[in-house]
């Protein structure tokens, strides 16, 4: 009976946890602030795709993406490589920034 009641103590307790995670996640979330809109990244995208010395060019497009970011937001935005992953057949690239 001893096991018992201490399997459902440490149950209670790691549902508490969970609960209490998720009630401090949900606040802090609903306060941060996001320093890009979707909209503006967006808009950059979109004018970026539309660039005539871009266009088939992935490296150069997201080279334009980052400098206009960069602009934008100075001292935010690192520069750094292209990640490429597979995973579950499925193969990905995307850059950091």
């Amino acid at each position: 009976m001893a096991a018992s009641s201490r399997l459902l103590a440490v149950a209670a307790a790691v549902v508490a946890i969970g609960v209490g995670s998720f009630f401090a996640m949900d606040a802090w979330l609903k306060h941060k602030s996001f320093m890009f809109t979707t909209e503006e990244i967006g808009a950059i995208a979109r004018a970026s795709l539309q660039c005539e010395p871009c266009r088939g060019d992935p490296q150069r497009m997201m080279a334009n993406i980052t400098a206009e970011l960069s602009r934008r937001y100075p001292g935010y935005i690192d520069e750094e490589d292209w990640i490429f992953m597979r995973a579950g057949g499925w193969m990905g690239a995307f850059k950091l920034l």
